[in-house]
């Protein structure tokens, strides 16, 4: 999910410098950025005037409503304002009746 205004930017869409790590975990050659913006005291306040209750229920209300987890994935690292990431162009294989949160840590 992705409001806007923003409460924290996506840190990585913010670095400039290509970080690109291989490997070859899933039996494919594969190349995953892991870039990231690392200056955050340089970063402006945040924008956003909801309070912690409206971010907390809007959260739920997303994931419990409107999220179609039969075809779509959480992903933090490919998530943009109003796109859904398709779960099945994802690297780990997944069903329709599974939820799908990719670990960025473990790509």
């Amino acid at each position: 999910q992705v409001i806007q205004p923003p409460v924290v930017p996506n840190l990585q869409s913010l670095a400039m410098k290509s970080v690109p790590i291989y490997d070859n975990k899933w039996g494919v050659d594969d190349k995953w950025e892991t870039k990231f913006f690392e200056e955050v005291e340089a970063l402006p306040p945040s924008q956003s005037t909801k309070t912690i209750a409206e971010l907390l229920i809007g959260f739920f209300r997303f994931y419990t409503q409107t999220c179609n987890w039969s075809a779509h994935a959480v992903c933090l690292r490919l998530s943009q304002p109003g796109c859904a990431i398709d779960k099945f162009s994802l690297a780990t294989p997944t069903f329709p009746e599974q939820w799908y949160v990719e670990d960025p840590f473990d790509l």
